[in-house]
């Protein structure tokens, strides 16, 4: 639980009591992602949020009584507004998110609504269905930024799991995919999946070809990054924000070029999507699994996960073990 920014303790606490429709769940592997390292470090759309909350979302866990694997959509909405009943729960007003918002899954047991997990497949590996969730977001974010014709060429800045995913996804799908990022062990743990990948500098621009390519995918969350990138997209090409951040849109470039600006925030109703491209094997995404912590050893992992890319070493995504502490 973090009781604090930059601060997560282990409690005990009373075993849920599953209400009616609700799954008694025990998590084996709890996934990092940026969303729980905002929350941990006090930053981005989560700043200020001062309440103690069981951290983590992405969760593969198993169904106490039966053993089955499962993971869960972490997303708490209201069911009953607008956008709830029009399958776009992710903008409900009432939305809460998992570990942030809500408690988490980083606990010995949670209870969760039956419509709200989803049976993992024989032959996928635990370490790919504890982070199906962030696949199933991806998914919904290139869902958000289709035109009706795939992209044939597809620029990805940010070369953390995130980018990685929507590198990997559209690589399968049969995209010119180049995915960039500033010298770092993940750029270079890219380059081993055999993703292209390019090193920037300041000079972002100036780095790759200006109206370039039929969709820029932004995941850094980094304003300079950010407001650089808008160039990179082709005219009537889609560019695609999946972090927050503020910076100053050339609306004229937009205006002129026909340019699609799209956002993407979490999704819900796409896990079994995300199972299905897990299931097939063409997204590696167990591959970007570099760490493994006992859940005795969560502070480690946020404070590892949310460091700089030089005392970060190597770790790309980080998981919890929480089935065995």
């Amino acid at each position: 639980m973090r009781v604090a920014p930059r601060r997560i303790t282990v409690l005990d606490r009373p075993a849920p009591v599953p209400a009616d429709g609700e799954v008694l769940l025990r998590p084996l592997l709890a996934g990092v992602c940026g969303g729980d390292l905002m929350y941990f470090t006090d930053a981005g759309h989560v700043a200020g949020v001062t309440e103690a909350y069981v951290v983590c979302h992405e969760v593969l866990a198993e169904v106490v009584g039966t053993g089955a694997r499962v993971v869960i959509d972490p997303m708490v909405h209201c069911g009953t507004c607008g956008f709830c009943t029009t399958a776009r729960p992710q903008l409900c007003h009432r939305r809460r998110d998992r570990g942030y918002g809500a408690d988490g899954v980083a606990a010995e047991l949670i209870s969760v609504p039956a419509d709200k997990v989803f049976a993992v497949p024989d032959g996928v590996p635990d370490e790919a269905a504890a982070v199906a969730h962030g696949l199933a977001a991806v998914l919904h974010a290139l869902d958000q930024a289709d035109t009706g014709r795939p992209p044939d060429t597809a620029l990805v800045l940010g070369p953390g799991p995130a980018g990685m995913m929507f590198a990997l996804v559209l690589r399968a799908r049969g995209a010119d995919v180049v995915l960039a990022g500033r010298p770092s062990s993940r750029l270079r743990h890219a380059a081993a999946l055999g993703l292209r990948t390019v090193e920037l500098g300041s000079a972002l621009v100036g780095a790759l070809a200006d109206d370039s390519f039929d969709l820029v995918v932004e995941t850094t969350g980094a304003a300079s990054v950010q407001e650089a990138a808008l160039p990179l997209a082709r005219r009537g090409g889609t560019y695609l924000l999946y972090a927050p951040g503020r910076f100053t849109l050339d609306a004229t470039m937009v205006f002129r070029r026909e340019i699609r600006v799209q956002g993407s925030t979490g999704v819900t109703g796409r896990m079994d999507d995300a199972l299905r491209v897990l299931r097939d094997g063409a997204v590696p995404v167990a591959d970007l699994v570099t760490h493994t912590f006992g859940l005795d050893h969560v502070q480690e992992a946020f404070e590892l996960a949310s460091s700089p890319p030089g005392p970060r070493g190597h770790l790309v995504k980080a998981l919890i073990d929480v089935g065995h502490g």
